[in-house]
């Protein structure tokens, strides 16, 4: 299972070629999930900035995804995770630390252009678009 993160989706509902192919080839070959905090960032980025009909779109795109929730498993995990980065001195977005952990707990790979944050957690397969 692979992992969407908020920059594929984002790009993707704003129609950038390279996002909505890279979804498309995805599709082709994983079963493909968005992790609960991915979107709730893109819904809220959508009910903000966004129309009636930009929020319609974007409800559209989540209904054809699997979303994972951001349950308590997942959530000790992700509480791990800040304390090992937080101890080692290394900062990570805490939105970036809970999709991370959400894809942890499911043992999916995590499809993102933010590789450089989504490295730092360890045991968590990045794969860039």
């Amino acid at each position: 299972m692979k992992v969407l993160d908020s920059d594929i989706v984002i790009a993707a509902l704003r129609g950038t070629s390279d996002a909505k192919d890279a979804v498309k080839a995805l599709e082709e070959r994983a079963e493909l999930a968005v992790a609960s905090p991915t979107q709730y960032e893109v819904m809220l980025g959508a009910y903000l900035y966004g129309r009636k009909a930009q929020v319609d779109k974007t409800e559209e795109f989540f209904d054809k995804y699997q979303i994972l929730p951001l349950d308590s498993p997942a959530t000790k995990i992700a509480a791990s995770i800040r304390a090992k980065l937080m101890r080692k001195g290394v900062d990570v977005d805490d939105m970036d630390v809970l999709i991370a952990a959400v894809a942890l707990k499911n043992e999916a790979s995590i499809v993102t252009r933010n590789k450089e944050h989504f490295q730092r957690i360890e045991g968590l397969n990045v794969e860039e678009w």
